[in-house]
């Protein structure tokens, strides 16, 4: 997963410290610190991972509450 091509390829502290930026709506931080393509990326790659994580979460919902 691509999710996993930026935690290894940043590190895990790296890739923390942007989800929070994220969360925190720091974008122009995050543009800056990636460039625009880089952040682009980022940010397509984040969405994805939020619908995973949702995704996740609905599935193991539905199997406590069968």
């Amino acid at each position: 997963e691509a999710y996993h091509e930026i935690l290894h390829g940043m590190g895990e502290d790296s890739y923390h410290n942007l989800l929070h930026m994220v969360k925190d709506q720091c974008h122009h931080k995050l543009l800056h610190t990636l460039g625009e393509e880089k952040y682009h990326e980022m940010l397509h790659i984040l969405e994805e991972e939020k619908k995973n994580l949702i995704a996740k979460e609905l599935k193991s919902k539905k199997r406590y509450s069968g």
